[in-house]
């Protein structure tokens, strides 16, 4: 027999009717149903790696936000109330510019926030996606009698 008509072994995971079922197939809707459960499985690999990415990003962006909101507290304690307070001597202008210095970096992570929200909400749309392929994979497996 050629590779056209031969026909396929049931996926080992199927149940007994399911294995009668596509026993009945003909060699192309066996491939179809083979080629639909190999998508879903990679779409479902897919969803788990992007669900975990979407995660951990949310847990960076937690992250940032509390160094952010420590620096604030700390940099709302400790900078000066008053001008005399800065001419006292060069070692508390040193701290100073440190403390400046932390302002921006501190503005700087709070700029990337916004940035890390986008690809938050970004990476949980492209989980959408596999799910799409699931869905157009079944659809498959049940017009071949499957689901």
């Amino acid at each position: 027999m050629s590779d056209e008509t031969e026909k396929l072994a049931p996926p080992a995971h199927f149940t007994a009717e399911q294995r009668e079922t596509f026993a009945a197939l003909n060699p192309n809707q066996q491939r179809a149903v083979v080629t639909a459960i190999e998508t879903i499985e990679a779409a479902e690999a897919e969803a788990r790696e992007i669900e975990a990415l979407a995660n951990a990003m949310q847990r960076r962006r937690g992250e940032i936000g509390r160094q952010v909101q420590e620096w604030a507290q700390e940099l709302h304690q400790r900078l000066p109330d008053t001008r005399q307070e800065l001419l006292e001597g060069e070692a508390e202008l040193d701290d100073l510019l440190d403390l400046l210095n932390q302002r921006r970096l501190l503005r700087d992570l709070e700029s990337e926030l916004p940035e890390l929200d986008k690809a938050v909400h970004s990476q949980r749309h492209r989980a959408l996606q596999p799910g799409n392929r699931i869905r157009g994979a079944n659809r498959i497996l049940a017009a071949n009698g499957l689901n």
